[in-house]
């Protein structure tokens, strides 16, 4: 985990040098329930989105696609278990459907896919809305 948090800090540090980090807030708000049942119309300007959900190339997907209006011009999409099948392809599908431009991927791997590991991947996307 302490590996983890440092990869982080550098890839923070590095997307505010190449000037794409966008602006933090200091309200974090958790949405702990199913994707299709948060009213995002009131939510603006998400700058980290954080993806820890079904697998399946058509739910990161309308995932994706859900919460695209609600995300800051410039926004920073994270997706655990990127090792799992078809979560990469979902998440570029669902970017290119969503008319987001990204502009920084990053896929960090570990050597096998192991569903009863805890770590199975991240794939960091930072994106810019198109509007």
């Amino acid at each position: 985990l302490f590996h983890f948090k440092i990869l982080m800090l550098l890839l923070l540090f590095r997307l505010r040098r190449e000037g794409l980090l966008p602006t933090f807030v200091s309200l974090i708000t958790v949405h702990d329930q199913d994707m299709t049942n948060v009213d995002v119309s009131e939510i603006k300007d998400i700058d980290l989105f954080f993806y820890d959900g079904s697998h399946e190339i058509n739910d990161t997907i309308r995932a994706i696609k859900h919460y695209s209006p609600s995300l800051a011009k410039t926004a920073i999409m994270i997706f655990d278990d990127a090792n799992w099948k078809g979560v990469v392809q979902g998440v570029d599908m669902g970017i290119s459907l969503a008319k987001l431009n990204p502009l920084y991927k990053k896929l960090m791997l570990n050597s096998t896919e192991n569903k009863n590991q805890w770590w199975n991947g991240l794939y960091i996307v930072v994106v810019q809305r198109n509007d």
